[in-house]
């Protein structure tokens, strides 16, 4: 995210998804409790390249940690589209300085 930050220009707007609420269902005690505790929970002791690795970031810790520095245009939740079944969709837009 500070990568975005850095090279998204002013008022520039940028589109991603995250796993979340939706899809927290199937996490182990441990990883529920982390996701629970409005932390990230990342699943990463697992062979590269593999597709067990994966987070889930709490929309709270999204809205308030990961996003600082930009402001949240939409935060679209799992279901709202036939593609996107189990991850929550965020469009945010890079403050300006006068924000």
């Amino acid at each position: 995210i500070h990568e975005i930050l850095r090279v998204l220009a002013t008022d520039g707007v940028f589109f991603f998804t995250t796993h979340s609420d939706m899809d927290s269902e199937g996490l182990l005690i441990k990883e529920r409790v982390k996701y629970l505790t409005r932390a990230v929970c990342v699943r990463g002791n697992v062979q590269e390249g593999k597709k067990m690795y994966a987070t889930w970031h709490h929309p709270e810790y999204v809205q308030k940690t990961l996003l600082a520095g930009f402001f949240v245009l939409e935060h679209i939740l799992p279901g709202c589209f036939e593609f996107v079944h189990t991850q929550d969709i965020w469009i945010a837009k890079k403050a300006s300085a006068r924000q």
